[in-house]
C-alpha cells in the first residue's frame, strides 16, 4: 500500500525535472525581447496617442425671444380680464385690471385728451393758441389721480383767466393814450415857448430903451419901474413854461418806464402760468402712468396669452403673483450661458466645441447637443457664492442632438456642458504630475 502511494506522489522522473529546471535559451531571449518591444510600443503610442481635455461647466439654454411672465404689481381683486386663454395680444395691450377707485374708461378718455392737448401745443405757433382750444371735463372718476387732475384744471383755469383779463396789455394801452395826449401838450408848449422867447426879447428891448430915456430925463422913474416889471413878468412866464415842458418830458419818460415794467411783468406772469400749467400737466401724466403701471397688466410683446392657473373676475391676487404668460408668436433662436469654474478656466477659448447634456432630456436616450463658445467674460463674477467665468454658447446646427433628434426649446433648460479644450497625449498626462513633483522638490531643496 505504501509503495502505491509513493508511486502516485513521484510524478516526474529525474530527467523530466532536469529539463523543467533549465528552460531553453531561445525562450528567454525572445521573451525578453518581446516584453521590451511591447513596452516600447506602449511608450511610443502614449506619445502619439492623444485625446481632448474636458472641462465641465453648468449651462443654461434660453431663447432670444423668451416668453414674458406678467405678474400683479399690487394686491387686490382682479376687476376684469380683457383676454382669454390662447388669445393673440399685441404690444401695449391691456390684458387685465386690478380693482381700484379709478374708472378705467375715464382714464383712457383723459389720456386721449392729454395727447390731443400736447399735439395742439406742438401744432400751434404759440402756447396761448393751443391752450385756448383745450377743454377738459370736470366730473371724472379718477381715484388717486383726482388730486393731480384738479391741480391741472386749476392751473389751466388760471392761465385762461390771466389771458382773458389781459390786464397788463389794457393798462399799457391806456398809458400809451395818455402819452399821446402828453406829446400833444408838449408840442403845444414848445410852440408857446417860442412865442415867449420873442416876448422876452421885446421886453428886454423896451426896458433898455426906457432905461436910456430915463437917463436922458425924458420919462419919469415910475415908467422905468413899470417897464422893468413887465420884463420880469414875461421872463417869469417864460421860465415857468420851460419848467412845465421839462416836467412833461419827464412824465412821458416815466410812462415809457411804466410800460416797460408792465411788459416785463406780463412776460414774467405769463411764463409763471405756463410753467405752473406745464408742471401740473406733467404731474397728471405721471400720475396716470403710475396708476397704469400699478393697476393694469399690459403685454410688452406680441404673442399669445396663456394663463398660469384658473382665474376669474374679482378673485383676490397678491402683488407678485403670476397672472399669465405671453408666449411670442415669432420663432427665435437660442443661446447658452456657461458658468465655468475658475479651476481650468484658462484653457477655455473662443471657438471651442461644447457638448451639452440637458437635464430634461437624458443624454443616453436623446444624445448631446453640440455648441460653440462665442464669448468669454474678461473677469469672473460671483454666482451662488462661487466665482466663475461666464461664457456664451451658440448653436450653429440648432438644438439637434448627435442622435439626430430635435430638442424642443423651452424658456430655460439647464444641463452640464463638456468643453472640449486642447488634445493632450497619454505620455504628457502621465509625465506632467511627475514633473510637477520633481520641480517642487527641487525648489524646496534650493
Amino acid at each position: 500500500m505504501n509503495d502505491i502511494k509513493h508511486k502516485k506522489i513521484e510524478i516526474h522522473t529525474e530527467e523530466v525535472n532536469d529539463i523543467l529546471s533549465r528552460p531553453p535559451a531561445w525562450i528567454l531571449r525572445w521573451g525578453i525581447t518581446l516584453f521590451f518591444a511591447v513596452i516600447a510600443i506602449l511608450f511610443i503610442g502614449s506619445v502619439f496617442f492623444t485625446y481632448p481635455d474636458i472641462i465641465g461647466a453648468q449651462v443654461t439654454i434660453s431663447s432670444t425671444n423668451m416668453p414674458v411672465h406678467l405678474r400683479a404689481k399690487s394686491s387686490g381683486k382682479i376687476e376684469r380680464f380683457l383676454v382669454s386663454d390662447g388669445d393673440s395680444v399685441s404690444v401695449g395691450s391691456v390684458v387685465a385690471m386690478i380693482e381700484s377707485a379709478t374708472d378705467y374708461h375715464d382714464v383712457q378718455m383723459l389720456r386721449q385728451l392729454c395727447n390731443l392737448f400736447r399735439e395742439d401745443l406742438l401744432a400751434t405757433e404759440t402756447m396761448e393758441d393751443g391752450i385756448k382750444k383745450a377743454t377738459f371735463p370736470v366730473h371724472l372718476k379718477l381715484g388717486v389721480i383726482q388730486s393731480s387732475y384738479t391741480q391741472f384744471l386749476k392751473s389751466l383755469s388760471d392761465y385762461k383767466s390771466f389771458m382773458a383779463a389781459n390786464y397788463h396789455a389794457q393798462k399799457m394801452v391806456l398809458i400809451r393814450r395818455q402819452m399821446v395826449a402828453q406829446q400833444e401838450i408838449l408840442y403845444q408848449g414848445e410852440r408857446q415857448l417860442v412865442n415867449y422867447e420873442e416876448q422876452v426879447m421885446i421886453q428886454q428891448g423896451v426896458f433898455a430903451r426906457d432905461s436910456g430915456l430915463f437917463v436922458q430925463g425924458v420919462i419919469p422913474e415910475a415908467d422905468l419901474e413899470q417897464s422893468r416889471l413887465k420884463r420880469l413878468v414875461t421872463m417869469q412866464q417864460y421860465e415857468g413854461l420851460k419848467s412845465s415842458i421839462t416836467n412833461l418830458r419827464l412824465t412821458i419818460l416815466q410812462s415809457e418806464q411804466v410800460i416797460f415794467e408792465l411788459s416785463q411783468e406780463q412776460t414774467d406772469r405769463l411764463l409763471q402760468h405756463q410753467n405752473t400749467l406745464t408742471g401740473a400737466f406733467d404731474n397728471l401724466v405721471s400720475a396716470m402712468d403710475q396708476w397704469e403701471q400699478t393697476n393694469l397688466i399690459v403685454s410688452p410683446i406680441n404673442g399669445k396669452a396663456q394663463f398660469s392657473q384658473y382665474w376669474q373676475e374679482f378673485q383676490n391676487v397678491v402683488a407678485g403673483d403670476l397672472v399669465l404668460t405671453i408666449v411670442p408668436q415669432e420663432k427665435s433662436g437660442v443661446f447658452g450661458k456657461l458658468h465655468i469654474p475658475l479651476q481650468g478656466a484658462g484653457k477655455v477659448k473662443v471657438g471651442q466645441r461644447v457638448n451639452i447634456k440637458l437635464d430634461n432630456f437624458p443624454y443616453m436616450e436623446f444624445g448631446m447637443v453640440e455648441g460653440c463658445i462665442t464669448h468669454i467674460s474678461a473677469i469672473p463674477i460671483e454666482v451662488s457664492g462661487a466665482r466663475m467665468m461666464i461664457g456664451d454658447v451658440s448653436f450653429p446646427k440648432g438644438l439637434i442632438t448627435n442622435y439626430n433628434l430635435q430638442v424642443e426649446s423651452g424658456e430655460e433648460m439647464n444641463g452640464m456642458a463638456d468643453i472640449i479644450t486642447e488634445n493632450i497625449s497619454l505620455f504628457a498626462r502621465f509625465f506632467n504630475p511627475i514633473r510637477l513633483v520633481l520641480k517642487s522638490r527641487i525648489q524646496r531643496g534650493i
